[in-house]
């Protein structure tokens, strides 16, 4: 039951961080993709199974309350977690250089692969502004804030045994 309620409390909290930084910073150069970051420390410290599905639920509820393609966002942050948690074992997500790097080059393939999936699939176009491609840059730059910040949230549940 601890762990049920940690992963909805988590869920619900991120996304909702999500919705007010999107609210108040959403269309300058502070823009930051939270969910994604997070996405990709749970995909590092958990495996693959648990980055992709928190990813998909928290696309899933993005997609829901946007007026965009419907599963687009839910399909990219499960690639990404899956992503991130196939390369667990290669990498020290402690270090943060490892998180900038990560963060910088995920960041980057999931702008391009939005941008294609909601030219290929959305019904209206959307102009994209230039703060699009700054992102990468600003979710790399504070990746190791956030990593910290999740990983302080996690600690403070006590639900994972430290790995030898």
């Amino acid at each position: 039951m601890k762990r049920f309620l940690f992963y909805v409390l988590t869920i619900w909290l991120v996304l909702w961080a999500q919705v007010l930084h999107n609210h108040y910073l959403g269309g300058s150069r502070f823009s930051v993709d939270l969910i994604l970051i997070v996405v990709l420390y749970f995909g590092l410290l958990r495996g693959p199974v648990t980055g992709q599905v928190m990813g998909f639920v928290w696309g899933l509820l993005i997609d829901a309350s946007s007026l965009g393609v419907m599963g687009l966002h839910g399909l990219l942050y499960a690639l990404a977690g899956y992503g991130a948690g196939m390369l667990r074992r290669q990498l020290d997500e402690s270090k943060a250089f490892t998180q900038v790097i990560l963060t910088f080059a995920v960041s980057v393939c999931y702008t391009g692969l939005y941008l294609v999936l909601d030219h290929l699939f959305a019904t209206t176009t959307r102009s994209m502004g230039w703060q699009l491609a700054v992102q990468p840059l600003v979710n790399a730059f504070l990746a190791p804030i956030f990593f910290w910040s999740v990983h302080a949230w996690v600690e403070l549940w006590q639900l994972f045994p430290a790995e030898n």
